[in-house]
């Protein structure tokens, strides 16, 4: 038998390992939810912003905002509404949007330096600009004659 004081012990550690488990997946989730807009170029190159949430897609098109709800459909991602409609398979995208079809292709930002932390590249200096031939600026002396 097992004494009493660590059978307790044994118990809260369990109580307190689904705790941190149960708030590790509510924080993932509530990430998840309020994940950033995906950035894809569309036809033309055209650019498109997606949020996507579990139940709809909020499009920003060439500045006019459409937001479809999602359907069920095996193997990939579709939402429709009166604004259109959004397919979405393996990275790619196929959107229907007033009357045109559209083709567009994920942009990644992954390795941007903004998401990597690394700041932004400065602009090279700019070097003097050589002084005039007629100044003689330059430190030469003309040879005399």
């Amino acid at each position: 038998m097992m004494p009493r004081g660590q059978d307790r012990s044994g118990r809260q550690g369990r109580q307190a390992l689904r705790m941190v488990l149960t708030l590790a997946l509510a924080g993932g989730s509530a990430a998840a939810a309020q994940a950033a807009p995906a950035h894809y170029q569309c036809t033309g190159y055209r650019p498109l912003e997606v949020d996507f949430t579990p139940r709809k897609a909020q499009i920003l098109f060439e500045g006019r905002q459409t937001e479809l709800q999602r359907v069920r459909d095996g193997g990939e991602a579709r939402y429709t509404g009166r604004g259109g409609s959004l397919t979405v398979r393996k990275g790619a995208l196929s959107l229907q949007l007033g009357g045109e079809a559209l083709q567009c292709k994920l942009l990644t930002t992954a390795l941007s330096p903004e998401n990597l932390g690394v700041p932004a590249p400065k602009p090279p200096a700019q070097r003097p600009a050589p002084a005039s031939p007629s100044g003689g600026a330059s430190g030469l002396s003309a040879p005399r004659g």
